[in-house]
């Protein structure tokens, strides 16, 4: 039994050879398929080039945006300082000494003149 199927096996193999690709695809179209998988895959490489590129980018704002953000609480703290300040600038030219020294002080400014 074994030798019968084998035997059909190989009439078949025999007469049904495996398609080569030039049979089933006219040899121009496989230069070109093979032309366009060449500009694929450069382009591939390319793509991966500019991923890595952008990457890099990424990294690059990454660590700009913690800057921006380090500047930004020193900023904040130099706000809250100068706030402080002006508010005890307020205070102290508000204050009853302040009010009672200004003749003081234009007398002062006149004989500076």
């Amino acid at each position: 039994m074994f030798r019968t199927w084998e035997n059909n096996f190989l009439n078949y193999i025999i007469d049904h050879p495996p398609y080569l690709r030039e049979k089933i695809i006219p040899l121009e179209n496989i230069e070109k398929y093979d032309q366009v998988q060449k500009e694929i895959a450069l382009k591939n490489k390319e793509i991966a080039l500019k991923n890595k590129e952008i990457g890099l980018k990424n990294d690059e704002i990454a660590l700009k945006n913690k800057e921006i953000e380090k500047k930004n609480k020193v900023m904040k703290r130099k706000d809250r300082a100068i706030k402080k300040k002006n508010k005890e600038i307020k205070s102290l030219l508000n204050s009853n000494s302040w009010k009672i020294t200004k003749p003081l002080r234009k007398l002062k400014s006149v004989f500076k003149k």
